[in-house]
């Protein structure tokens, strides 16, 4: 059974990846979730003034990361410790089926679509599930934030769950090691946390570059470490870099890490794309349109976690409106980017932003046309996009419906251009401070 506790960490460890951990410890230290029910989330708020900020600015944020857990809806309710009802018999539904957290339900291997980009971590992943403390082990899945990663984890911890449960399966990420560690050292109670994870049958870490540079915490991994695999037992760490590039990693983890199998996760082709956009919809009850499934793969390319993200907010569209245009998810699209300023821009926002500065049409833009100035603008849109959006070539190239040989030109092209013309200079620069205004 998941506590409160660990809800309230994915929350905010969501808020913080799409602001900053300033914003978390300057609004939520000292919350506490003390109540989950099936539609509704109550945090207590230490201070009245903490709690109407935190309804002001948040409520919306950490519906979303609850809903991201969930599947579904969920109200978040802040209140102060004197507004807290008396405590209530634990009616809670915090498991679904088979024993698995009812907010992990949908972090199973059959929701998990596979792609070139992460075939290999996905095979590695059901092999540890169905044969833990077998052939890879120590499992180390590494990649960008927003790839499957924690998916996959999750995933191994489900099943598990479901098909083994006789053994103990402890899932946690690197930051709620090292918090539960401090809270043990200063406690007085290491023996019982060296008890718990040395003990299990199945550790599954997300996110262990936390970890670097904390003496405490990797010396009690590294032996954590040494106690379950001397007796077979099942380690599985995500990190967003292989350890190689874990330069305050200590030597003698990164060694056991290496001795392991290590596979990475990588951003998604436009297929996978499609594919996952359409899975996202299916699951959800959700029928796209054609033009509405390209326009998503296409706009997001670089976070699985974002393009499932749009794709609920297409659901609420057609809960709202009844169903969803092209217009309908291209307005949406616009305001994800301008909403949450943390997110790179999408190569479709980008593109809308230098055709209105240039008076362009996004289709003629997107065509076939070899006019010069159309030209221009079409090299102008594909540098910009490259410079902001840091995706492929190749993915620069299926969003402007050309090969990657053409997108590598007009980005060199346009490179030089601007270095030899001033005004094309400051008409870029324009362009860009305006998408990162938002």
């Amino acid at each position: 059974m998941e506590s409160k506790e660990d809800v309230l960490q994915f929350v905010l460890d969501y808020i913080a990846e799409r602001t900053s951990r300033t914003v978390v410890k300057t609004w939520f230290a000292g919350t506490k979730m003390t109540g989950l029910t099936e539609g509704k989330a109550v945090i207590c708020v230490p201070a009245p003034f903490k709690r109407d900020i935190l309804r002001q600015r948040y409520t919306e944020p950490v519906q979303e990361a609850l809903q991201e857990l969930f599947g579904v809806p969920v109200q978040a309710e802040f209140i102060t410790e004197d507004e807290e009802p008396q405590a209530q018999p634990e009616t809670e539904k915090v498991c679904g089926s088979g024993g698995i957290p009812y907010y992990r339900e949908h972090y199973i291997f059959d929701r998990f679509v596979v792609g070139k980009s992460n075939d290999m971590a996905y095979g590695a992943a059901r092999n540890v599930a169905d044969k833990p403390g077998g052939d890879y082990n120590p499992l180390f899945i590494y990649g960008g934030s927003g790839l499957g990663k924690t998916h996959l984890l999750y995933a191994i911890a489900n099943q598990l769950r479901v098909q083994r449960p006789e053994l103990r399966v402890l899932d946690f990420t690197g930051e709620m090691f090292t918090n539960e560690l401090a809270t043990a050292i200063r406690q007085g109670t290491t023996l019982a946390f060296r008890e718990k994870y040395r003990t299990a049958d199945v550790i599954l870490c997300d996110d262990i570059q936390f970890i670097e540079g904390k003496d405490f915490s990797q010396e009690e991994f590294f032996h954590t470490f040494n106690a379950l695999h001397q007796v077979s037992g099942q380690i599985v760490v995500t990190s967003d870099r292989p350890p190689k590039h874990l330069p305050l990693l200590e030597e003698r983890l990164r060694t056991r890490f290496d001795a392991g199998l290590i596979v990475d996760v990588q951003t998604p082709n436009f297929e996978t794309r499609m594919a996952i956009v359409k899975s996202t919809a299916a699951y959800m009850g959700l029928r796209l349109g054609d033009d509405v499934t390209v326009y998503t793969a296409q706009s997001v390319t670089n976070n699985v976690r974002q393009l499932e993200g749009f794709v609920k907010k297409m659901a609420a569209y057609r809960d709202i409106m009844g169903n969803v245009s092209l217009e309908d998810a291209q307005r949406a699209m616009n305001e994800i980017v301008e909403t949450h300023p943390g997110l790179r821009p999408t190569p479709d926002y980008v593109l809308g932003k230098v055709c209105e500065y240039y008076r362009a049409e996004k289709s003629d833009v997107l065509g076939k046309g070899r006019q010069a100035q159309l030209v221009q603008v079409r090299q102008v849109g594909m540098y910009i996009v490259r410079k902001m959006t840091d995706i492929s070539l190749q993915a620069v190239g299926d969003f402007f419906n050309r090969d990657h040989s053409t997108v590598m030109h007009g980005v060199e092209k346009i490179e030089k251009d601007r270095a030899a013309n001033p005004a094309l200079d400051t008409e870029i620069t324009e362009i860009m401070e305006n998408i990162r205004a938002v």
